[in-house]
């Protein structure tokens, strides 16, 4: 960062320092503001920074070695932040006391990381002295975080993340009762995060019972489990897992059937529903995979009514003999999050005071011994740890059971292995350092130099090693070994992209406030709030059981309490989420309880409903005493990931022409002989889709339509294009979107044109018109696999989002598709496409040609890694278009031939803006091609009544794009929100309204007015300057960012820039590209076209015209007669 951009930043970091240090604010209130003052200045001054931060304290840590910080000053200022993470449950008395010494420390933190002196006017209110001192405090905890300064033969040594800011020498080269622990020796790097498990202080040094490396990064128990393989534990098992295809057996299948049941054993009771009941249930969510199974055998359901027995006496007679054992506060499925332990879990059945805990298996025991698998066993102990440590049992008040449901003898008592638990935490933690590397471009060259026998480390041999394991991972690892250098190329890149992505989903980024899964325990109350992403206080309301009418809970009504009104939530419904409880007076920490994985399926403003993806048998389990309220906040799926690596090894095995075409090795083939079958131009032939659908169909390998905003390439582009392809007898065809918003409008054209379709995807994600049509719906109607096949057979179109198919790929087995249209493509990532291009069907291209809808110069992808991070500097890569990994496949294609109107189309009538309205992106970002269809509201003038319309109503009733330039606030706490943008944007939403009033339109909230807004912070303030006006109608317009906007439109559309300061201008401009000679604004395009009839701005001129497009935008306004800036005061008083 420049010195310049320093010293501003600095300056407004001490301007605010000074303002609340001769402040009233609360002192609660006060605590908070320092503590977004120090966060958005470590965020600002490590977002460059090559490594990767899981939270404040890590960059803080970082920052102060990078300024050679004294000891004692970096104390001060840990103490301060550690006092700033939950000042809301400390004292005023405690926070009055330390808060002259915190503003110093912070002021001389500012001046050190920004090299840029306190100004005279806050070193005057600043004590000369500190008021108390700051020495080191004894460790009392069951765990410490320390970030690692520097290490020899013996012993690590850091400084611990409480506010003591202890310099500590831990002992690693030394065995304990676990084992060796000299091997973190070689995982340690400068900056490392160690959490020290129990530690012990004998003679001036910690020893620690377990060493937890990056705890943050939170690794799924079964993951480590599952690499105990028979012929060696080893982290390089995790990488092969990634790749590995997924597996569909028969035993698989029972496996998954075996869980189902276990749940119906538990939930049901003493009264069992009959089998061929589960099997239906079974049936309607596993149909695509049984009709694929490749090895089902008629014993399957032999084998599953015997599982059935087993466990239904093992339940009802043996495990109500098992000591402590309560069969009225069993959980199933519960979830943890240690990051204590750097580990996360979903165990399969738990005791609700944690003292009896099972995992079911339906496969073998081990052959020989008759025990336990290892890797079976491992899970169970590393679950055991997360009791003992998290919750401070004792391992002998836990009963722990593995059951094996294949035997009627199957429950087997376990107990604890420390010298087991030793191996699997090893293993944990040289996994997570493997990802860290994996995310600087290790794993190309790992999976290049990986053989079978680097694998098997037990020295395994045998016929199943040396006939079935050693052959089947030598053909894994076949199609690495013998890629070409290209598509090594291809593939090594990606997979550092993804691993570097699925890092910042864990860890977060500085960007991207509240970003990252460790947020959850990283990010304060406070902060979450701002971000809208939690619900706290929350008091269950009811509670439903499932479809079946049994009196467990599966959905939960929970009411959001009326002190959140003015909460904004960043929560969609279909989104998964995470239930639980906490007692009140305490801020809510989904680490301290289990917690319940769920999906969110409706919300209101006073309240929420979730559906568990475990219902339970209990409903004790949500029967809280009032000491107790609820919080729900977002969850991780690891799964997300897991698709695309998959996806990109599959795309080693695709056809060698399909490859060959990605990798820009052979031209796009045209067969200028196809014509049309049917007649798209309609009765005028103006602007007609002829043209457009015949050179979609002449494409044999892909097609890229551009679609501006407002051009209907959903409405017309896809909806032409698909019933084309339909009139051929034989076609089948997918439509792919990415959002399964996106996927419910392609849904409800399909309606509207009467084509049939069955949808692939699950019932959380998908609006309740298009339940019927899900496959799992319809399949439900079949009674054997073959009818499933024939549905699949016979339907001619399917849709669903690249997640869902990418999670189904099974269906190619059954049907190859002629065409796929991939619609809003220029949103999707490369990687996020591959299961599909590379599917096969047979030796077969599963989909025979794909038409590529989107369009680059509106929003692109979410990606966490900076352009930095992303870029592409392989020149073989770079030659194939591939510059950076955060671009799309739509972009890429589009740079290779953009000049070949055979294989593109632009669309160019747009439907939606009024010319006026469209006048500014039209000629910044289209180069003035875009034409009005015309439609009636495209050549009308504005309908306003001008009899008794006041001056402002008769200035916005006269000009279609407007700008009203606002001044700076006064007096503002937070960069985020603006009350004089607030007031004038509530100003003019109640002109509109009575405006609309006068003229005698209907003022319809959903159609009538749209605000966008960059922050989430602003539009709880906009909603409460609008609510001041008392008219009900306009509590329902969507105040939303512009990322939320993207494919909506209104009538009006207010967009309020909300910015004070220099530094937040980049925020609004991130997606900024040159495209022959112009800049893009991508963000500032798609605000300024959801509008139909009007555009309306809001911001400060001054601060915004230090942006090219800004200034150029207001001019053009300015030149138009729309520009006003008369202050708000003047109109005010009209009403």
């Amino acid at each position: 960062m420049d010195t310049q951009t320093n010293n501003n930043s600095a300056h407004f970091c001490f301007q605010d320092i000074f303002t609340l240090a001769e402040g009233e604010m609360p002192i609660k209130e006060r605590y908070v503001e320092l503590y977004r003052i120090f966060n958005e200045a470590v965020k600002e001054q490590t977002r460059l920074s090559p490594l990767d931060f899981s939270g404040p304290f890590a960059r803080m840590d970082y920052l102060c070695k990078q300024a050679g910080y004294a000891e004692g000053d970096y104390r001060r200022i840990n103490a301060f932040r550690a006092r700033c993470r939950n000042a809301y449950e400390r004292s005023d008395a405690e926070l009055q006391s330390s808060w002259q010494d915190d503003l110093k420390a912070l002021s001389l933190f500012i001046s050190a990381i920004y090299q840029s002196p306190v100004p005279e006017n806050l070193s005057s209110v600043l004590l000369p002295v500190y008021t108390s001192s700051c020495k080191e405090s004894p460790l009392a905890a069951d765990y410490v975080r320390i970030v690692v300064d520097s290490w020899d033969d013996r012993f690590i040594y850091g400084k611990v993340s409480d506010e003591s800011s202890e310099f500590v020498r831990v002992a690693y080269a030394c065995q304990n009762y676990f084992g060796d622990w000299r091997y973190i020796g070689n995982l340690l790097t400068d900056h490392t995060q160690l959490n020290l498990i129990r530690p012990r202080l004998k003679e001036g040094v910690y020893y620690a019972e377990l060493i937890i490396w990056e705890p943050d990064y939170l690794l799924d128990i079964s993951a480590v489990a599952a690499c105990f393989e028979y012929y060696g534990a080893t982290s390089l098992n995790y990488l092969v897992n990634k790749i590995k295809p997924s597996a569909n057996s028969q035993a698989i299948l029972l496996g998954n059937f075996a869980g189902q049941l276990l749940d119906e054993v538990i939930y049901h009771g003493k009264n069992q529903i009959p089998y061929r009941e589960s099997v239906q249930r079974f049936f309607r969510n596993n149909a695509l995979n049984l009709a694929v199974c490749p090895d089902m055998q008629p014993t399957f359901h032999e084998q599953a009514k015997k599982q059935k027995s087993n466990l239904e006496r093992i339940i009802h007679d043996q495990f109500p003999k098992v000591c402590y054992l309560d069969m009225d506060k069993i959980v199933l499925e519960p979830s943890f999050l240690s990051e204590m332990l750097g580990l996360q879990g979903r165990m399969d059945l738990l005791q609700e005071d944690l003292r009896v805990l099972m995992e079911q298996k339906s496969g073998k025991r081990e052959y020989l011994t008759n025990k336990h698998v290892e890797k079976h066993y491992v899970q169970m102990l590393l679950y055991l740890a997360l009791i003992h440590y998290n919750y401070h049992r004792r391992n002998e008040e836990v009963s722990c059971f593995l059951l094996y449901s294949k035997y009627a003898d199957g429950l087997m008592k376990e107990g604890p292995a420390p010298e087991l638990l030793f191996r699997a935490i090893r293993l944990r933690n040289e996994i997570v350092a493997d990802e860290f590397r994996y995310g600087e471009g290790d794993a190309g060259r790992r999976l290049a130099e990986l053989t079978p026998s680097a694998l098997n480390v037990n020295q395994a041999g045998g016929t199943l090693w040396d006939k079935f394991t050693a052959p089947e991972l030598a053909r894994l690892l076949h199609r690495v070994h013998v890629a070409s250098p290209l598509e090594r190329a291809y593939f090594d890149r990606f997979f550092t992209f993804l691993e570097k992505e699925q890092l910042l989903a864990k860890l977060g980024n500085a960007a991207k406030e509240g970003s990252g899964f460790s947020s959850v325990w990283n990010t304060t109350l406070d902060e979450k709030k701002q971000t809208g992403d939690i619900y706290e206080r929350l008091a269950i309301l009811d509670m439903d059981g499932e479809e079946d009418g049994n009196a467990g809970v599966s959905q939960i009504r929970l009411g959001v309490p009326p002190s959140s009104a003015d909460f904004q939530p960043n929560f969609r419904v279909g989104d998964i989420a995470l239930l639980y409880a906490y007692p009140a007076g305490r801020e809510p920490d989904a680490r301290k309880t289990m917690v319940f994985r769920c999906n969110i399926i409706a919300i209101f403003p006073e309240q929420i409903t979730v559906k568990l993806r475990a219902p339970q048998k209990n409903r004790s389990l949500f029967e809280k005493p009032e000491a107790y309220f609820w919080a729900i906040e977002h969850d991780f799926v690891e799964s997300s990931f897991s698709f695309l690596y998959r996806a990109l090894y599959a795309f080693l095995s695709a056809t060698p022409e399909r490859k060959k075409l990605l990798l820009n090795q052979r031209e796009p083939e045209v067969d200028s002989d196809v014509e049309l079958i049917g007649d798209y131009d309609g009765p005028d032939k103006v602007g007609g889709f002829n043209e457009l659908v015949l050179k979609a169909k002449q494409a044999k390998d892909y097609f890229l339509l551009v679609g501006p905003p407002g051009t209907g390439k959903t409405s017309f582009g896809l909806v032409n294009i698909l019933k084309e392809a339909l009139l051929e007898p034989n076609a089948s065809v997918l439509l792919v979107s990415y959002t399964n918003r996106a996927v419910d409008e392609i849904c409800g054209k399909l309606l509207k044109h009467h084509i049939d379709f069955v949808r692939v995807g699950s019932s959380v994600s998908c609006d309740e018109a298009f339940r019927p049509y899900l496959l799992g719906q319809k399949a439900g109607n079949c009674n054997q696999v073959g009818e499933v096949r024939r549905l699949i057979a016979e339907t001619r179109v399917f849709v669903g989002t690249t997640t869902a198919l990418s999670s189904n790929v099974a269906i190619f087995r059954l049907k190859q598709f002629s065409l796929a249209i991939v619609d809003e493509a220029s949103q999707i990532l490369e990687p996020h496409l591959l299961a599909l291009l590379s599917a096969k069907h047979d030796a077969e291209d599963a989909i025979r040609k794909f038409v590529f809808i989107g369009d680059h110069k509106q929003l692109p992808a979410v990606v966490m890694q900076n352009e930095e991070e992303s870029k592409v500097e392989d020149s073989r890569l770079n030659a194939i278009g591939l510059s950076n990994c955060r671009c799309s496949l739509f972009e890429r294609l589009l740079s290779l031939h953009g000049n070949n109107p055979r294989l593109v189309y632009c669309m160019e009538r747009q439907g939606r803006m009024h010319p006026e309205v469209a006048s500014f992106p039209n000629k910044a970002f289209y180069q003035e091609r875009l034409r009005p269809v015309p439609l009636a509201h495209q050549q009308q003038d504005l309908s306003y009544s001008s009899e008794l319309a006041n001056p402002l109503e008769k200035w916005i009733s006269s000009h279609r794009l407007l700008y009203w330039n606002s001044p700076l606030p006064s007096d503002s706490h937070s960069l985020k929100t603006n009350l004089p943008e607030a007031r004038i944007i509530a100003l003019s939403v109640y002109s509109i309204w009575n405006l609309y009033r006068k003229s005698g339109k209907r003022f319809d909230s959903a159609e009538s007015v749209g605000i966008i807004v960059p922050y989430r912070n602003q539009i709880a303030m906009i909603r409460k300057e609008i609510a001041s006006y008392g008219v009900d109608e306009l509590l329902d317009i969507t105040v939303d960012t512009v990322e939320r906007y993207q494919g909506s439109e209104r009538d009006v559309m207010i967009y309020g820039f909300t910015v004070q300061r220099h530094n937040q201008l980049s925020f609004l401009t991130e997606n900024v590209f040159e495209e022959e000679g112009c800049l893009i604004d991508r963000k500032l395009n798609v605000a300024l076209t959801r509008a139909r009839e009007q555009m309306i701005l809001v911001g400060n001129e001054r601060l915004l015209s230090q942006n090219s497009t800004f200034r150029k935008l207001i001019e053009h306004i300015r030149l138009n007669g729309g520009y006003s800036d008369r202050s708000i005061e003047e109109f005010s008083n009209l009403y």
